[in-house]
C-alpha cells in the first residue's frame, strides 16, 4: 500500500510540473491502471482493521492523482468519459464498501473535489473563497449524486446543501450541470424523496430543481418533472408550488455560458471556436451574438456609465473600444478579420450585449 501511495505521489508531482505528461499518461493506459487499483479495493472497508487507514490514504492519493490528470484537460475528460466510463468509477466506489462507514464523507469529498477540479487546497469549502467552488467536471457530479443515495440521510442533507450552495454561485456551474442533465438525473433517481413531504431531502432537492430551472431545463427534464406531478396520488401542494416557481423562473432562462479563463493554461489569450454553418465564407452573412461580462473597459468614463446604467445608443462601439492596442483575430483559411479585445482586471461587473 505504501508503495502504491508513493507511486501516485510521484505521478501527482509529475503532472503538476509537466502538464504534457498527462497526455502520455492517457496514451499508455494510465487511467485504466488507476481504475484497476480502485477495483482491487473491493470490500476493503467492509470490516475495519489495521490496514483501513492505509487503504484510506491510498484512496485519497488515487482520486487526487485522477483529479489532476483530468483537470483543465478536455481530451483526457473526453477519453475518460468515452473509454473508461464514469459508471465504472461509481461501481468501484460502491464495491469498496466505504459508503456505509464513517469514511463516506472523505469519499464524497473526493468526488466533489474532482467536480471542482480542486487538488491543492483542503479549505475549498471556505465561503470566503467562492471562486474555487465552480463545477468544471460535471460528470463527476453525476457520480456524486449516484453514490450519495447510499449514505446516511443526515450526510445526504449536508452534502446536498453544499451542492445547492455551489449551484447558486455562478452561471458557469449551472451551465455545466445542465449540459449533463443533472436535473433529470435527480428527478429520476430521487423521485421518492421529491414526492415525500416528510422526507428531509425534499426541500433540498426542490431547491436544486428550482435553481436549475431558472437557468435552463431540457424538454426531457420538463417531462420527467411533470410525470412526478401527474403520478403523485397525494397531490402534494409543495410540488405544485415548486412547479409554479419553475414556470416563472424558466421564462428568464439563459443560454449556454462560455468563460474565457486563461489562468489554468497560463496563456495570454483565449478563443472561441465558431463552427461552420454553411459553405458560404464567414463573415459575409453570419452574425455572432453574445453577452459579455466585462470587468474593466480600460477607461473610467465608459465603466462609470455602465455602472450607473446610463450607457445608451449614444455610446458607439468605437467609444467603448477606443484605445485598445491588442486585438485578436478571427482566422479562416483565407480571411483575417480583426476584432476588439477587452481587459479583465478590476472588480466591476457590468454586462454588455454585442452583435
Amino acid at each position: 500500500l505504501s508503495l502504491k501511495c508513493a507511486i501516485l505521489a510521484c505521478l501527482f508531482k509529475l503532472f503538476s510540473s509537466n502538464p504534457i505528461s498527462r497526455d502520455t499518461f492517457r496514451h499508455v493506459g494510465g487511467f485504466v491502471c488507476l481504475v484497476s487499483v480502485l477495483v482491487a479495493l473491493e470490500g476493503s472497508f467492509v470490516e475495519e482493521n489495521e490496514e483501513t487507514i492505509a487503504k484510506l490514504d491510498l484512496v485519497q492519493a488515487l482520486f487526487r492523482t485522477m483529479t489532476l490528470a483530468l483537470a483543465y484537460h478536455p481530451v483526457n475528460k473526453r477519453f475518460f468519459r468515452n473509454d473508461i466510463g464514469y459508471a465504472t468509477l461509481t461501481s468501484g466506489i460502491q464495491l469498496m464498501g466505504i459508503l456505509s462507514t464513517k469514511y463516506a464523507t472523505h469519499m464524497l469529498d473526493n468526488i466533489l473535489k474532482m467536480a471542482t477540479e480542486n487538488v491543492t487546497d483542503d479549505s475549498y469549502w471556505d465561503p470566503t473563497k467562492p471562486r474555487k467552488l465552480v463545477i468544471r467536471n460535471a460528470q463527476a457530479v453525476l457520480v456524486f449524486l449516484d453514490i450519495l443515495r447510499h449514505v446516511h440521510i443526515n450526510l445526504q442533507s449536508e452534502l446536498l446543501n453544499r451542492l445547492n450552495y455551489i449551484t447558486n454561485l455562478c452561471a458557469k456551474t449551472r451551465d455545466a450541470l445542465a449540459s449533463v442533465g443533472a436535473t433529470g438525473f435527480i428527478t429520476i433517481h430521487y423521485a421518492n424523496a421529491i414526492c415525500d413531504s416528510a422526507n428531509p431531502l425534499q426541500p433540498l432537492l426542490l431547491r436544486f430543481v428550482t435553481t436549475m430551472a431558472a437557468y435552463r431545463l431540457s424538454p426531457t427534464e420538463w417531462r420527467l418533472f411533470m410525470r412526478l406531478l401527474l403520478g403523485n396520488e397525494t397531490k402534494n401542494p409543495i410540488l405544485f408550488k415548486t412547479l409554479l416557481q419553475v414556470v416563472k423562473s424558466s421564462s428568464h432562462s439563459a443560454g449556454p455560458y462560455i468563460e474565457f479563463d486563461r489562468s489554468p493554461i497560463g496563456a495570454d489569450y483565449a478563443c472561441l471556436m465558431v463552427p461552420s454553418v454553411s459553405d458560404e465564407p464567414w463573415p459575409a452573412s453570419h452574425t455572432i451574438m453574445l453577452w459579455l461580462w466585462v470587468d474593466n473597459f480600460g477607461h473610467h468614463q465608459v465603466t462609470q456609465a455602465l455602472e450607473q446604467g446610463t450607457l445608451h445608443e449614444s455610446h458607439s462601439t468605437e467609444d467603448l473600444l477606443a484605445g485598445y492596442s491588442r486585438q485578436p483575430s478571427v482566422v479562416e483559411p483565407s480571411t483575417d478579420v480583426n476584432i476588439f479585445s477587452l481587459s479583465f482586471r478590476d472588480e466591476h461587473d457590468p454586462t454588455l450585449g454585442i452583435t
